[in-house]
């Protein structure tokens, strides 16, 4: 992140097109990013059992749905197996 996104002052400046797509990811193989893909999807679903939460809500640690930490505790694992390769 601190090679490829900008700053304004002393802050970074995200960008969806140049910080997070640069993530390196591993070769993969269709299966693979199928379950990547599935595990993702999981994820997005979860977010919509709750309509009226904003992000913050979502992802506090303390309040954080059961449904959705699953959801990204599969996807961590299914990224990570990939780049454990």
């Amino acid at each position: 992140m601190r090679a490829v996104c900008g700053r304004l002052k002393s802050d970074y400046s995200y960008s969806n097109t140049i910080v997070y797509n640069n993530f390196p990811w591993p070769v993969v193989t269709e299966k693979n990013r199928e379950q990547i893909e599935k595990s993702a999807q999981e994820i997005l679903k979860a977010r919509t059992l709750y309509p009226n939460s904003n992000l913050a809500a979502l992802y506090d640690p303390l309040t954080m749905p059961a449904e959705l930490r699953r959801a990204h505790t599969a996807n961590d694992k299914a990224v990570m197996a990939l780049v454990q390769k």
